[in-house]
């Protein structure tokens, strides 16, 4: 992941206090959730707390836009989305404006965004229990439902090449062609798995290009913490970081999601286990819980491959980025992204040979 220089809490507090905050700044402290962008909890005079981004540039060219699509997307989740029956998420992120009442801050340098802290909420950041995991598919249910309508022409294409999942393959193969630090003899039995598994990797792309599968406004990021659950009711209150809102396929949100759930359990069986399936299908469950959202027949047969596809996609990517040199996923030690592909490929290699039991899972769960 690209790196960011790190600001001054000066430039921070700075930045913060260049929004409409009823009450001076008192404190403001990094805060180690964010890993693309650089983000502080910032708290007021009267103890009501806001979370302050600077958008990262180095990922996202155009931060302004990052914002400005943020914003669209959250004053039409706020109307309620459009057509009869549009569901609207519990609570939706809510953007502190300028006193020019822009919803970003530019310094010159740095693009800056401010959030209102959503209090009584934490995250799951991996192995969830199957009670999390209806909510955690619920809440992005809800959301996606929310913003069916949303004109997607009024959307910035804010990362070029983002999900697609082709142009990761043929740079892949690129990467291992060129072999710039001599890396590839240690990942054989990894780029075997890959080039093995290439239709299953390709087919959901194709599927969206062809017409099989519709094409939907989508999250684009469905990590388990981007949903925000309750302290006390542990129910799903909102989904958080938008700046991957785009145009895509239900499948991928879906199949992503469930990647990640699974992809923080053991993996020493060769097959999904019981427990697997289980928080399979309680996802799933939540997922279809908003009226309106319904997979179609082809979608909903598909689902086991789509988390196949996104397992595949995300182990590619890490496999390339080792094999490169570690140029884009933050690596602490130089094997931490070939640890993070074989635990995305062995979870990939489980997932097909689990196709069956996940589709008579999904059976059980209607």
């Amino acid at each position: 992941m690209a790196r960011l220089t790190p600001s001054t809490h000066a430039q921070a507090r700075l930045a913060a206090e260049s929004f409409n905050v009823s009450m001076p700044i008192v404190d403001v402290e990094a805060h180690q959730d964010g890993l693309i962008h650089e983000t502080y909890l910032v708290t007021a005079g009267n103890g009501e707390r806001f979370v302050l981004q600077r958008v990262n540039g180095q990922v996202f060219p155009h931060p302004q836009q990052v914002a400005e699509n943020t914003d669209r997307i959250l004053r039409f989740l706020d109307r309620g989305g459009v057509g009869v029956g549009a569901s609207r998420p519990r609570r939706v992120p809510e953007l502190v404006r300028t006193p020019r009442g822009e919803s970003f801050y530019n310094d010159g340098v740095r693009c800056w965004r401010l959030f209102r802290y959503i209090e009584n909420t934490y995250t799951v950041q991996s192995c969830p229990t199957a009670m999390q995991g209806q909510q955690i598919g619920e809440a992005f249910g809800f959301f996606l439902d929310g913003v069916a309508g949303f004109p997607g022409q009024h959307l910035h294409t804010v990362l070029s090449g983002y999900r697609d999942t082709k142009g990761y393959f043929d740079g892949f193969r690129a990467a291992c062609r060129q072999d710039p630090h001599g890396r590839s003899s240690r990942v054989s039995e990894e780029i075997s798995i890959v080039e093995k598994h290439t239709d299953a990797l390709l087919w959901l792309q194709a599927a969206g290009q062809h017409g099989k599968i519709p094409k939907r406004i989508i999250h684009g990021d469905t990590k388990l913490n981007n949903v925000l659950l309750d302290k006390t009711t542990h129910a799903w209150v909102c989904v958080i970081d938008l700046d991957t809102v785009m145009e895509g396929t239900l499948l991928q949100d879906l199949g992503d999601c469930i990647r990640e759930a699974l992809s923080g359990w053991s993996q020493e069986h060769d097959r999904l286990t019981e427990r697997d399936l289980v928080l399979f299908r309680a996802i799933v469950l939540g997922f279809r819980t908003p009226q309106r959202l319904e997979l179609t027949p082809l979608e909903e047969r598909s689902l086991p491959a789509a988390t196949l596809s996104m397992a595949l996609e995300l182990g590619m990517r890490f496999l390339t980025d080792f094999i490169l040199g570690d140029r884009y996923f933050r690596a602490e030690s130089p094997d931490d992204n070939l640890h993070r592909a074989r635990r995305q490929l062995r979870l990939a290699c489980r997932l097909a040979r689990s196709a069956r039991a996940m589709a008579e899972a999904i059976h059980s769960g209607a």
